[in-house]
């Protein structure tokens, strides 16, 4: 996943998906979309070696939280 790590990857999607951030917005979602990279590439290694049955890839929720998709489907955050 190393050689996503820059910031044309996050404009691409933020390009084709029609995102814009303010600056401090901006330098967060890229974090999280830095996460996002290493977690896809560790799964698709996984993927690759036969250990699970489907591929993943970046899409318009690439820069959001666990909480943010989980709201978009539905469901409710445990209170800590």
């Amino acid at each position: 996943y190393d050689n996503f790590y820059n910031n044309k990857s996050i404009e691409i999607i933020q390009e084709r998906f029609n995102k814009t951030y303010d600056a401090k917005e901006e330098a967060r979602r890229y974090e999280i979309f830095k996460l996002t990279l290493k977690t896809n590439a560790e799964h698709n290694e996984k993927f690759k070696q036969g250990k699970e049955t489907w591929e993943t890839g970046l899409n318009q929720f690439s820069d959001w939280t666990k909480e943010e998709l989980g709201n978009l489907h539905g469901f409710e955050q445990p209170q800590n």
